[in-house]
Formats: C-alpha cells, structure tokens, sequence
C-alpha cells in the first residue's frame, strides 16, 4: 500500500513539474520564433488594419467611379434633351419621348378615337342607313377640324401682318410662331378653354345643328357625340399647333380611288345608285379622314373612303 502511494506520488510529481516544463518551453521558443499568442495578435491586428485601409480605399475610388458615371450620365441625358429640342424646333424630327408627339397624336386619333367613332356608328345605325350616318359623322369631324384651323390662323393672323409691314420672312416667322405657340398650347387649361370654343361654334354651323336637333335623338345619343366632339376637338388642336403641324385629309371627294389607295382603304361601295353621283371608282366620302403633314409631305395613318 505505502508503494502504491510512493508509486502515484512520483507519477503526479513527473507530470506536474513536465507540464510546467513543456509551457515554460513552449513559451520561451515561441517567443523566439515569433509565434507567441501576443505577437500573432499583434500581427493579425496590423494585417486587419491594413486590409482595412485598403477598402477603405476601394471604397473612395468606386465612389469616385459612381460620381463620373452619374455625371456622365447626366451629360449624355443633356445632350439628348438639347438635341430633341433642336430637332423638334426645326421640325425635321421629332421627340419620341414626348406624349403629345405627332405619331402618338396620330395613334391616339386612330384607335381610342376611332374605337369613339366605331361606336357612334353602332348606335346612328338605329336611326339612319349606313351612308347617311358615316355622312354625317363625316360632317361632324369636319366641322371640328374647321374650327380649329381657324383657331390657329387667328393666333397667327396679326403676327403675319406685321412681318409682312416688316418685310420678314412669312417661313420663318411661322416656324418661330410654332415654336413658342405649341408649350402653351398643349397646356391643360388651354386645351379646356379651346375645345370648349371650337365645340360650341361647331355645334353652330348647319349640318351639325341638324344631327343634334332634327332627329329626335336620345339623350345618351346627343352626350355620345359631344363627348366625341370633345375629344376629337382636344386630338385636332393639339394636331394643328404642332411642329411641324398636321391635318386631317376629308379633300377627296370624286378623286379617282386608286390615286390615293396609298393613303386610304375602302371602307365600303355606295351600292346605290341614290348616292352614287361621281364616276364608278371615284371617292364618294371620305367616312374616316387620313392623318397628314400639313405640308402634304407624308402620311401618318390611312383614312377610310366610300367609293362610288
């Protein structure tokens, strides 16, 4: 038993005093290899400042790199602002990102007012055939489109006349005229006041007055086309101070059909003799007008004829 205690003593005594050796050791080489805990922190400390100098740089340089970009971009954005101002002034081009632009005047004429158009045709039908109510909505778009040429020629009117005292040049005087006429124009206030204008006087001329009063229309009939004649007014002054402007084409009447089958489609044939009062083949009506340059240097969209 005493061995046994002599015997674990010993054991103990070796594995303390070898533990104690094995740190101290441990320690003093670490020391002179450089691989103690204090100076591994140290150098991982200097190692993560480091790393983080250099994002932080990295950091700076692609901030530097967003700012150039943004001006950059900012630059080219301005060019390309400047650039559709000045086409759009010369009315050679136009600016496509603008929503009162010429081909989206023309595609809203085409198919919101159109599908108006359609409609109103439906319903007429319930009192007139097919050649009397396309004849008189016919009448209607004409009417509108008078008056708001009419409108614009009154803007003009003055100006001109005293350009033509100062001998300048009528082109040039119309295309600054334009210019400045159409911001102001497009304005929504001006829209309200000039539509409301151009419909009542409208309303006034002979074959109008007739579709609304002498045909005992119903009520929801007579607010159909007035809207219609509200929206087609809105489309046609905004059309007519354009730059370069555009109109609608109703100037066809007894032309040979196939002279201008590049700009029209049939819409249908008289298919009586009643209304057939040109020669076979010629335009009857125009049921449906085509969206022109004013200048008659192109088309935007085919109108509709009735041929004789």
């Amino acid at each position: 038993m005493a061995v046994t205690h002599v015997i674990s003593f010993v054991w103990r005594g070796t594995w303390f005093v070898g533990s104690w050796a094995f740190l101290i050791i441990r320690d003093v080489v670490g020391r002179l290899f450089g691989r103690d805990p204090y100076t591994q922190c140290k150098e991982l400390q200097m190692r993560e400042d480091d790393s983080t100098k250099e994002i932080d740089t990295l950091r700076m340089k692609i901030d530097d790199l967003e700012e150039e970009n943004e001006n950059l971009r900012n630059k080219i954005d301005d060019f390309y602002k400047r650039s559709a101002h000045m086409m759009e002034k010369s009315g050679s081009q136009e600016n496509t990102n603008d929503e009162l632009s010429n081909t989206r005047l023309a595609d809203r004429f085409d198919v919101a007012l159109k599908e108006q158009w359609l409609q109103l045709c439906e319903t007429l039908a319930n009192t007139f055939n097919e050649i009397q109510y396309l004849t008189h909505l016919s009448e209607v778009m004409q009417s509108v489109f008078k008056h708001c040429t009419q409108k614009v020629e009154e803007t003009e009117k003055h100006l001109l006349q005293i350009a033509k005292y100062a001998n300048a040049d009528h082109k040039k005087v119309r295309l600054n005229l334009r210019v400045l006429r159409k911001p102001l124009g497009q304005k929504q206030s001006t829209r309200h006041c000039v539509v409301q204008d151009i419909v009542a006087k409208a309303k006034e001329d002979d074959r109008v007055n007739d579709l609304l009063t002498e045909h005992t229309l119903p009520d929801v009939t007579i607010k159909t086309i007035a809207t219609f004649m509200n929206d087609l007014a809105d489309i046609c002054w905004l059309m007519c101070i354009a730059n370069p402007p555009l109109k609608l084409n109703f100037d066809l009447k007894g032309v040979d059909f196939k002279s201008v089958s590049d700009r029209f489609v049939e819409f249908a044939s008289t298919g009586d003799v009643k209304y057939s009062d040109g020669k076979p083949g010629a335009v009857y009506l125009v049921a449906w007008p085509s969206v022109e340059h004013e200048d008659n240097s192109g088309f935007l969209k085919k109108g509709e004829v009735i041929v004789c």
